[in-house]
């Protein structure tokens, strides 16, 4: 694992906080063999994880599924192991976290530098509920024996998942990890209202699948209990 020494850019000056309403900071950016661009900014006062194309933390994404727990109408009441395949800058496990102490969050993430800028710039490690796992999303849910309440799938390669997301061996794994009859998955599939339908093989394992469009993102959600 790459790992990113703690500098004097971690020290927000007022001025900079202020100059943030009006324009982007670039606090830290690097690159990695998997994301060419890796960008810590300082927008509206607080700090993103940005990519060349996308937001990773605390912009549009994290606010689709802040949107999208209300929307698909989860209860966290009932539910205490959640999977999150994607971790950005760690903003939604993050959020989970905190506002709902007794989750136990595993995040999957393939590069290991996101995971140390998620680390160092967003404070991840200092959650004892959220183990970080570096691997493929892929292999993790097929050889995991563990069972979630909540699997949120958040996989991209630049604004579009991999296509395993698609494919029938990965849809079998992902019903596989659910918790039996009461499981919920959210796949955020796209980052366009491109109208696509859930994939078939999805229809195979659960029998309630409901789209939605939130913030021009296309949103799947998938459980076997009527809403």
């Amino acid at each position: 694992m790459v790992h990113i020494s703690m500098n004097q850019s971690l020290i927000i000056t007022p001025l900079q906080k202020m100059n943030s309403y009006l324009f982007p900071i670039s606090i830290f950016k690097t690159s990695s063999p998997l994301n060419p661009v890796i960008e810590v900014s300082l927008e509206n006062g607080r700090l993103v994880l940005n990519s060349a194309n996308a937001n990773y933390s605390y912009g549009s994404l994290f606010a689709i599924f802040k949107k999208s727990f209300e929307a698909f109408q989860l209860s966290f009441k009932d539910k205490t192991y959640v999977l999150m395949l994607g971790l950005g800058g760690g903003s939604v496990v993050k959020y989970l976290a905190s506002k709902f102490n007794h989750l136990k969050i595993d995040a999957v993430e393939l590069d290991p530098v996101i995971i140390d800028v998620a680390n160092t710039y967003f404070e991840l490690a200092s959650f004892k509920n959220i183990s970080t796992i570096c691997e493929d999303a892929s292999v993790f849910v097929e050889k995991t024996t563990k069972k979630y309440d909540l699997i949120l799938i958040d996989l991209f390669i630049d604004t579009a998942p991999p296509s395993f997301c698609l494919e029938a061996a990965f849809i079998d794994a992902i019903a596989k990890c659910c918790t039996e009859k009461t499981g919920e998955v959210i796949f955020n599939k796209s980052m366009t209202r491109d109208g696509r339908s859930a994939p078939l093989h999805y229809q195979k394992h659960f029998k309630n699948i409901i789209t939605k469009n939130i913030l021009n993102n296309q949103l799947d959600y998938y459980s076997n209990h009527l809403k």
